[in-house]
């Protein structure tokens, strides 16, 4: 497992309350809330997905150590299915597991299932969460990896990562900073959608960047634009830019690199390759002598 850890800001808990409802922060309160991003890689069916987890937490010589507390629960969020896991953020709930003493820490974390680069056999799930912590006794913007031993997460690592968390950035963006796996490059997870969606997603702009389509093309694009991945390009679809910035891209060559996305996971160098690619698009097509006022989304 790896997880990284900030401060929840103008987050607390009440203790006194089963699921620990929000109050006003106060400084010099011993509890902290922080938000946790992190990957589990684990065997098939071992982590329930789409499903909220408990965790019990606390340190020890060797450092972090963290243990799953009873059974997964539905957290009842809505329209999961059209979020990524940051768009999940603000309904998550934690709540003292089983087992839980002062002298530890607890957290709850959702787990998603992605296509993460995995060992054979196993699976990588995405996880977002809130621990509950005795105040300035987690760093922030450190990664930690843990390995399984007799039952437990236990810490074999840490390194600072000062880039995460940028002052004024959305949870996602350290998601997509390229900090994350256990072998070989680290990569950025450009999205924690559920699969389905981001199949969907895939598909909807493989049959956008078609000439022309067949009747059952057409269909099949009028039903997934009825569906969550229709729902989640819809931002600037409509515009009337937005074909002829398809156009220019595909055009430029580019378009299968910037729509498409085929390499959710890609390394540093991958994701800095498709950043300038956007950015040559995007002047080429601000440079035209009939700009438009403003980029249309690309989804």
């Amino acid at each position: 497992m790896q997880m990284i850890f900030r401060d929840a800001v103008a987050n607390r808990r009440d203790a006194s309350k089963a699921f620990w409802d929000t109050q006003n922060v106060g400084q010099d309160d011993p509890a902290q809330v922080m938000l946790g991003l992190g990957l589990i890689e684990a065997s098939h069916g071992e982590v329930e997905g789409e499903r909220m987890s408990d965790v019990l937490m606390g340190a020890h010589a060797g450092g972090l150590f963290l243990r799953f507390a009873g059974s997964a629960y539905d957290p009842g969020f809505h329209r999961a299915v059209e979020n990524d896991l940051p768009g999940l953020g603000t309904e998550i709930r934690t709540r003292p597991p089983e087992g839980w003493s002062p002298e530890l820490a607890f957290g709850s974390f959702f787990m998603r299932e992605t296509r993460f680069p995995a060992a054979a056999g196993r699976v990588v799930h995405a996880a977002l969460g809130l621990v509950v912590v005795r105040r300035n006794s987690l760093a922030e913007r450190v990664m930690f990896d843990l390995e399984g031993r007799d039952g437990l997460l236990a810490q074999t690592s840490t390194s600072p990562e000062p880039d995460a968390f940028e002052l004024g950035s959305a949870i996602g963006q350290t998601f997509g900073a390229p900090i994350w796996g256990w072998d070989g490059p680290k990569r950025a997870i450009l999205s924690t959608l559920a699969l389905e969606t981001i199949d969907g997603m895939a598909r909807i702009r493989t049959l956008e960047g078609l000439p022309a389509l067949t009747r059952e093309q057409e269909a099949e694009l009028a039903l997934l634009n009825r569906g969550p991945a229709g729902d989640i390009l819809r931002c600037g679809r409509s515009d009337s830019q937005f074909r002829r910035f398809q156009e220019f891209a595909r055009g430029m060559g580019l378009y299968e690199q910037l729509a498409l996305a085929p390499d959710n996971y890609p390394v540093a160098e991958t994701l800095a390759r498709r950043d300038e690619a956007v950015a040559s698009v995007m002047r080429s097509f601000l440079d035209r002598e009939d700009e438009p006022a403003y980029a249309p989304c690309m989804g």
